[in-house]
């Protein structure tokens, strides 16, 4: 994987960071998010982590604190064409990184029932299904995923 550099995008964004992550987020999640959805993200208390390959978003992680110990990721995603090059892993040791610097103890977050790629992914890390989310997607079931903050190497 080339080695990249990672930003942490506060509040506020640009128009063009927000439209950037607002189409990476819906081709990799399937999430239906408008720009100003995106511009609303409470980002001051979390950040944007995103890493570009000539000007672009090519990997996009979003995460506030929601709790004093809690870090909650908003929204993950990582272009297609980059996808399984360890943009995802690099990318969740960097969220590890500030999550620890924060003092917060635990992530958490939510992701499809029938997204299983995401919840191996999820699960290499330590995060554990804590509940189920029905209405949380208009097309399938949720799961509330939480875990301790480690920035060691995955778990295989």
């Amino acid at each position: 994987m080339p080695q990249s550099e990672w930003e942490n995008l506060t509040s506020p964004l640009t128009i063009p960071d927000a439209e950037q992550i607002t189409n990476l987020l819906h081709r990799t999640t399937g999430e239906r998010l408008t720009i100003d959805r995106v511009l609303m993200y409470p980002i001051d208390h979390g950040g944007a982590i995103v890493t570009r390959n000539e000007g672009k978003i090519i990997c996009c992680l979003i995460w506030i604190i929601s709790e004093s110990d809690a870090a909650r990721v908003i929204g993950f995603g990582v272009d297609p064409l980059y996808q399984s090059m360890g943009f995802g892993t690099q990318c969740w040791l960097v969220l590890n990184e500030y999550v620890r610097a924060a003092g917060l103890a635990r992530i958490t977050l939510e992701v499809r029932a029938n997204n299983n790629g995401a919840i191996r992914f999820y699960s290499r890390f330590g995060l554990r299904p804590i509940g189920w989310l029905k209405g949380y997607y208009p097309d399938a079931l949720g799961i509330l995923m939480s875990g301790p903050v480690d920035s060691s190497k995955p778990c295989n």
